[in-house]
């Protein structure tokens, strides 16, 4: 108040129109106090977060021009008159709610600008006002602009001629009412509960966005709502299925928690393991159920990441087409035995140093050293040499170009008998050779997690082009996809 009565008392022994710049701070408004003419001035200096220009107009308007984004929300007082805002081809966007934290709630976001009754607000373009996106996961968004109440203002007025976008905030976790309970399993030792939930996405939400959501224990309110009546628990694990990135609208996503009794303290359900899952097909009686994409694959057609046997980490292309990288590092990588380091180990040695979980010809990569368990999370695996085998012999394959119109080639599977509606799609996504990509287009390479017992330098994998479909043996620094498969039960 001090503040603002000696700004007054200024105001009231200067004449004439004047102008001044802002940097959001009070220190600032009060060494430009001399040059102000109106206090309005003064006072949305204090206001606005990001550097600004003011200008008083003859007929009492006040301007207010941008030279940079403003990211907070605007809020005017009341009884203020009449402002302009010239965007100048900058934005103003609302404050994003926070995240949930343990038991706190998400909050909603806020509006970008906030104008009272008695206030009149006009936008000059080129521009955007953006509403704050509301907190995860259960946290509103909010208008674009809003009257003191929250309630959204609809058509701001706008100078004709001058091109400006409105757009409200999101809200949070686009899902359409919680989760709907669609599976329980008691655990084996009667003390925790499998639940199994569908969530069906109302917006666009990219798979990265999900991850980063669930990972973070962002969905502790939704488990607490949906579980809190049906199980007792103090731990949660949850996995999901992915989705593509361009948009998840309509799809749905599975969700598992296995629960143990709450805190007596807090109540609330927490999120602590993250498993990404994704669609599976069983494709014979009794076989495990094989996902619809490659590791690294978001969709049937999409090649995925590559992998030397026993690798979890992961390579794709550079941006160049003329190498490989990490997923992870983007470092550079070539596919050669001096960067794999179970090339020339034999079973027993595999075995001590914990590769695999048996030195017999049953022996298979464990969990630790299983791209499919690394990136999806358990319980999907890398099908065994024997599920290779089994699948070429319970199912009948064909080669097809441009398989659904994608431009991408490869061996569509198919179940026999009562599974005969029942397929997956393996694109012919080549393999990784040093620095080099080849065959891609034309054949397919995927890594069984069994190396051969007679041969230290070679393990199974699934070979294929378009005349031929087997099982065959390979280098294990070779670079292949990885189709991964989860136990029928």
């Amino acid at each position: 108040m001090r503040v603002l009565k000696r700004l007054r008392t200024l105001a009231a022994l200067i004449a004439g129109v004047a102008a001044f710049a802002c940097t959001g701070s009070a220190h600032a408004a009060m060494s430009h106090a001399a040059a102000i003419v109106d206090t309005r001035a003064a006072v949305l200096a204090e206001k606005l977060p990001e550097t600004c220009g003011f200008e008083l107009t003859a007929d009492r308007v006040l301007k207010v021009t941008l030279s940079d984004d403003i990211v907070g929300t605007v809020t005017l007082p009341e009884d203020f008159g009449v402002v302009e805002f010239v965007l100048d081809g900058h934005s103003i966007s609302g404050t994003d709610g926070a995240d949930a934290v343990d038991e706190t709630p998400a909050t909603d976001g806020q509006p970008a600008v906030v104008i009272p009754e008695t206030t009149s607000v006009t936008f000059t373009g080129p521009g955007s006002v953006i509403g704050g996106k509301g907190g995860d996961p259960t946290g509103a968004g909010a208008p674009a602009v809003a009257d003191t109440d929250g309630n959204k203002i609809e058509n701001p007025s706008v100078t004709p001629g001058t091109p400006v976008t409105f757009t409200d905030g999101e809200g949070g976790l686009p899902v359409a009412e919680g989760m709907r309970i669609t599976g329980i399993v008691r655990g084996e030792d009667d003390a925790s509960v499998r639940l199994t939930a569908e969530i069906t996405f109302r917006g666009n939400i990219s798979d990265q966005d999900f991850k980063r959501w669930v990972k973070d224990g962002k969905l502790n309110v939704l488990a607490n709502k949906t579980l809190s009546k049906l199980a007792d628990s103090s731990t949660a694990a949850v996995e999901w299925t992915a989705c593509s990135d361009v948009t998840c609208v309509g799809k749905k996503a599975t969700v598992t928690f296995v629960v143990a009794k709450p805190s007596e303290a807090s109540g609330f359900y927490r999120l602590t393991e993250v498993q990404k899952g994704a669609d599976a097909v069983q494709l014979w009686e009794g076989g495990p159920y094989w996902a619809t994409c490659n590791v690294g694959a978001t969709k049937p057609e999409e090649y995925g990441y590559y992998f030397w046997w026993g690798d979890t980490e992961g390579y794709k292309r550079n941006a160049a087409g003329d190498g490989w990288v990490s997923v992870k590092t983007g470092a550079s990588f070539t596919f050669s035995d001096g960067n794999c380091p179970t090339y020339g180990k034999d079973n027993s040695t595999l075995q001590s140093q914990g590769y695999i979980d048996s030195i017999d010809s049953t022996g298979n990569l464990v969990a630790e050293y299983d791209a499919a368990t690394a990136h999806l999370g358990a319980p999907w695996r890398m099908p065994t040499d024997a599920e290779i085998s089994a699948l070429i012999s319970n199912c009948t394959t064909t080669w097809t170009n441009n398989w659904n119109g994608t431009g991408v080639n490869g061996r569509l599977v198919t179940g026999k008998g009562a599974y005969a509606s029942k397929s997956i799609f393996l694109p012919a996504a080549g393999y990784g050779y040093y620095s080099y990509f080849y065959s891609f287009g034309l054949g397919g390479g995927y890594w069984s997690s069994t190396p051969s017992s007679d041969n230290s330098d070679i393990a199974w994998y699934l070979d294929f082009g378009s005349s031929d479909f087997y099982r065959y043996g390979i280098f294990r620094y070779y670079g292949l996809s990885v189709r991964a498969v989860r136990d029928a039960n």
